[in-house]
């Protein structure tokens, strides 16, 4: 097809059949901002739709366009509206410098613009095509899409020098594809688009980001895009709705460990001092203000019997256990005081103890058992779990319950990550799905127990993941989660979560009590 026909077409919504093209659609509020295929002016490649993808739009509006294209209305009305952007199609003919997106292609590209790294590309080209995205970000530990908002003050944003001058191995390349050449979660590879399910899409094409005149015979379509009123009404809405704290606003409540071996009760493994009213008043809150809630996550501490962190892992030389809160070192295993009831995971426990030793954070503190998996301290306290069951059918909503510490090598204070995660276990990794269904939120509340210990390392993992303006839509409920009591001639911990209080509040975390939120 000819350029100056697939012109006339799009201008008067016809459908014709499109071959040898690709294009881009473009955006800016003035003249300069048309001159390459972005906008962005450190942005040194883009792709480009093929032929198949030009000829699926040409029947429809220019909001339509941006719509079947993947742009979230919202997202529309904001550059349209408030910003006032124009958009724009470049149509030009397949081929020359415009390469299908395969994996081959990709680097061939990529290695022309970047040739300093080249070398570094090719000896990882086999690697990108076996390894799948989720593998090399379990394999890293941390979320490229976290990492990405915090942008390049980040150490872990792979920027071309930082390619240049670091690591040759496929976590960095495929990095540097990632944060500088925005190749990101879905590319596989294969020269096709694929959604969140895995449906194969559209053809997709890379080419270098050059001024459009370089590009050979090119057409640059006009678009109309006319946000429809009842989308500008809906935007309207949701700001109103949004200052309430409405439905419309996504707000979370992140409960932790609310189980009943944590409660002041007679039976509790490890009773923390008011924590049954701190369930309580969480309830009152779910039941107050439920209507308003998006999502509800409670954690669950998810132990074994035998556990690493469990009398019944360790003998001593009489093949005694320890008693509770027996703290072992990395020279008690090595001295053989402490050593595992099987032998042959004495150099496994030795390790782990050592990198906890190095971690410096926690030392290897043998718990009574807790929150064992089928039993009653494993239950969420009763007051709060029948809120939640009632919010469940009232908001016909499904409470989102996220387990750790079932793996019996490792602690998992936190959520988001155990103490040492277990290679051999994706589950003690850091858990990226969740931390993306967080950061998709509004406000998140927080509360649960034990605020000197899973509490504050839950939130201090989510925190160290996130951004400053992802931290700050963060409240903890100062009423609804209280510390482990002061160890005489020992840790403070009522000191030390008041402390942790204040560096969170420093960083734009909200302190607030139930009776206060959305009130």
């Amino acid at each position: 097809m000819q350029l100056n026909e697939y012109r006339r077409c799009f201008e008067n919504n016809q459908v014709a059949n499109v071959q040898g093209l690709c294009g881009r659609i473009i955006r800016g509020t003035k003249p300069e901002d048309f001159v390459t295929l972005t906008d962005d002016p450190t942005r040194k490649l883009v792709m480009l739709m093929g032929p198949d993808g030009l000829e699926k739009i040409m029947s429809k509006s220019g909001y339509g366009v941006l719509v079947d294209i993947g742009y979230e209305p919202n997202y529309i009305v904001r550059k349209v509206v408030d910003e006032g952007n124009q958009f724009k199609l470049v149509v030009f003919a397949e081929g020359g410098e415009a390469k299908l997106a395969t994996w081959d292609n990709v680097v061939d590209v990529v290695a022309g613009v970047y040739p300093e790294i080249a070398d570094k590309l090719y000896r990882n080209l086999n690697s990108f095509k076996q390894m799948s995205f989720d593998e090399i970000e379990k394999q890293v530990g941390y979320s490229f899409a976290v990492v990405d908002k915090n942008g390049s003050s980040d150490d872990r944003f792979v920027t071309f020098e930082r390619f240049r001058d670091g690591s040759d191995d496929v976590v960095a390349a495929r990095a540097f594809l990632y944060f500088t050449v925005h190749l990101r979660e879905l590319f596989a590879g294969d020269g096709y688009t694929y959604d969140a399910d895995g449906n194969r899409g559209l053809m997709e094409y890379i080419v270098p980001n050059k001024p459009l005149s370089a590009l050979g015979d090119f057409e640059v379509i006009d678009m109309s895009v006319v946000v429809p009123k009842q989308q500008k009404n809906v935007k309207l809405a949701a700001k109103a709705m949004a200052s309430k704290g409405g439905k419309n606003m996504n707000v979370q409540l992140l409960i932790i460990d609310p189980q009943n071996d944590f409660m002041d009760l007679p039976d509790s493994a490890l009773p923390v001092p008011g924590a049954v009213a701190d369930m309580q008043r969480v309830a009152a809150l779910i039941d107050r203000v439920g209507a308003k809630l998006t999502d509800i996550h409670v954690t669950l501490d998810s132990h074994r019997l035998l556990d690493i962190a469990h009398p019944a892992w360790w003998v001593d030389q009489n093949g005694n256990s320890p008693a509770p809160f027996t703290i072992i070192s990395v020279d008690d295993v090595e001295n053989g005081i402490w050593t595992p009831r099987n032998p042959a995971f004495r150099q496994k426990t030795l390790d782990y103890v050592k990198q906890l030793d190095v971690g410096g954070k926690y030392p290897l503190c043998v718990w009574p058992p807790h929150c064992l998996i089928g039993g009653w301290g494993h239950n969420v306290q009763v007051d709060l779990n029948d809120a939640l069951q009632r919010w469940s059918e009232k908001e016909f909503a499904m409470v989102d319950y996220v387990t750790k510490g079932s793996n019996p090598w490792t602690e998992h204070y936190g959520a988001l990550m155990a103490e040492v995660p277990d290679s051999s276990d994706p589950g003690t990794a850091l858990n990226t799905d969740f931390l993306q269904i967080l950061a998709e939120a509004d406000i998140v509340v927080v509360a649960g127990e034990a605020l000197s210990h899973c509490v504050k390392e839950t939130v201090q993992q989510i925190a160290d993941n996130f951004d400053d303006d992802q931290v700050k839509k963060f409240q903890i409920l100062t009423d609804c989660c209280s510390p482990v009591p002061a160890v005489p001639g020992g840790p403070d911990f009522p000191a030390i979560a008041q402390q942790w209080l204040r560096e969170m509040e420093k960083r734009g975390m909200k302190l607030i009590t139930s009776d206060q939120f959305l009130a």
